[in-house]
């Protein structure tokens, strides 16, 4: 499938943070600190919570070979104005599209 434009839903900010999986557009809530995110089918307008327990602000999302990597920050508890970034490659359960586990993540610190 070749993606040449996304009808992002309705309240969805079209410079946020999103990937698109299998006709599925993931996406974090609009200006939401935290680990909240959805899902919308592209085909049948179909809105989901997605989970995956990690927490954090996404600030990219893409998918590759059928797994989906976000790339979130957290604030270093150490330092106020460092920050810990983290990428992580999630993995689905067959089937099941709302929720996926972490199966690689990599962090470091830029301060």
């Amino acid at each position: 499938m070749k993606l040449t434009k996304v009808n992002f839903p309705k309240g969805l900010n079209p410079n946020s943070c999103f990937a698109v999986k299998d006709g599925w557009l993931f996406y974090r809530l609009a200006d939401e600190w935290g680990w909240e995110y959805r899902l919308y089918n592209l085909s049948t307008g179909e809105e989901k919570p997605f989970v995956t327990g990690l927490e954090g602000r996404a600030l990219w999302m893409f998918c590759v070979d059928g797994r989906l990597h976000v790339v979130y920050h957290l604030p270093d508890p150490k330092f106020n104005t460092y920050f810990t970034y983290c990428v992580v490659e999630l993995d689905f359960d067959e089937g099941n599209i709302e929720s996926a586990k972490v199966v690689r993540k990599k962090s470091w610190q830029q301060g």
